[in-house]
């Protein structure tokens, strides 16, 4: 089911993940942006959608469970992640609508990244805790770059020198002081991880990661745990909070974390990312509360600490962050996003959201945003 939403000058439109066998857990839009092709775990099909009238073109069947895509520069092909045991990365012809070829990879594959050049697939093998390089010129793996664990999300920097990974979770003990997932850098020249980007301590199951249009900023979307908190209550993300975290890709470091949630309104389980084109909107995904979160990224960058003392804390609200300690007379910790965004709550029996995309539409003097989500 395609569901219609409208905010401000954005239409959403929503694809149904609760209904029936399909579950779509992917979405990607063509390179002529006229089309959306929607990845369907459960039922294990492609599926294409004509953005236009919302309706499925056609879909192909594929042989284990689609779970990452992505097209060719050209436009020509659709590289699709089937994850299994033993995952493989089919290659389909989107004008014969079939598939012609298929590349083995590692355990559990997803999250394909295209090099700019277009010669190049990274594809994330969960449990390998690896890379898969693939040369698409000779369709055939060529390396494997280890990563610290369970890689899930990448995305490939402008000049095509960096990939970054993000790991699902940390690696190690628990019962360490500092436990945190990390987001690895790869340089693509060198085949190896060159940092490891630490997120705040408690940062764990990472979900998506997704490079602004300017190249200046990735963005993570996160769960946040407060390991180092007495377990005495679960009000204000005491114990658990989502979140999403910017790094400033020029200095390759983190730049700021915020909570998604409210003080009194959870966010929970922020999955998919979306930069609109323009970069002023970012979408993210909440599975489990069933919405949408649009958020003005220049307004969320002004409103953002430029220092790490405690003079910003201090403030405690802000137009755009609320510290807990304004609730609870407490360390300040990380911020709530309170500003800066709208969240656009799905229509009743629209369960679920783990995926989102933007699509820029010029015709004549009318240009709209459009986000689709799984």
């Amino acid at each position: 089911m395609v569901r219609l939403i409208t905010w401000l000058s954005l239409v959403i439109l929503i694809i149904n993940c609760s209904g029936g066998n399909i579950l779509p857990t992917v979405l990607m839009s063509s390179r002529d942006e006229k089309t959306v092709f929607v990845a369907c775990s459960e039922s294990q099909r492609i599926e294409s959608i004509n953005i236009v009238d919302s309706k499925i073109s056609w879909f192909i069947a594929m042989p284990i469970m689609p779970s990452g895509m992505v097209v060719s520069l050209d436009g020509k092909f659709l590289f699709v992640t089937c994850a299994s045991v033993e995952s493989m990365v089919c290659i389909i012809d989107l004008s014969r609508r079939k598939i012609f070829d298929t590349i083995p990879v590692g355990y559990t594959a997803s999250a394909p990244v295209i090099s700019p050049d277009g010669k190049t697939l990274f594809v994330c093998n969960q449990f390998n805790n690896d890379v898969s390089v693939i040369d698409l010129v000779r369709k055939r793996e060529i390396r494997r770059i280890a990563v610290q664990r369970e890689p899930v999300a990448a995305d490939i920097t402008q000049d095509g020198k960096y990939l970054l990974v993000a790991n699902h979770l940390h690696n190690g003990r628990a019962d360490l002081e500092e436990v945190a997932a990390v987001v690895s850098v790869i340089d693509v020249a060198a085949g190896r991880v060159v940092k490891e980007l630490r997120l705040p301590g408690g940062s764990e199951i990472l979900k998506d990661l997704r490079i602004s249009p300017d190249g200046k900023y990735a963005a993570v979307t996160h769960i946040f745990a407060s390991y180092s908190r007495s377990a005495t209550k679960l009000s204000f993300g005491w114990m658990n909070a989502n979140a999403l975290t910017l790094l400033d890709l020029a200095q390759m470091k983190v730049h700021s974390t915020v909570l998604l949630d409210e003080p009194t309104r959870g966010a929970a389980n922020p999955w998919g990312l979306a930069w609109s084109a323009d970069g002023k909107t970012l979408a993210v995904a909440h599975a489990g509360t069933h919405e949408v979160s649009l958020i003005d990224f220049p307004a969320l960058l002004a409103g953002l600490p430029t220092t790490s003392s405690n003079s910003f804390a201090a403030k405690k609200i802000t137009p755009v962050l609320t510290f807990i300690s304004h609730y609870e007379g407490l360390d300040e910790g990380l911020p709530f996003l309170t500003g800066a965004r709208d969240r656009v709550k799905l229509p009743p029996g629209d369960l679920g959201p783990r995926a989102v995309v933007h699509l820029w539409l010029g015709q004549l003097s009318l240009s709209l945003d459009i986000a689709w989500c799984t």
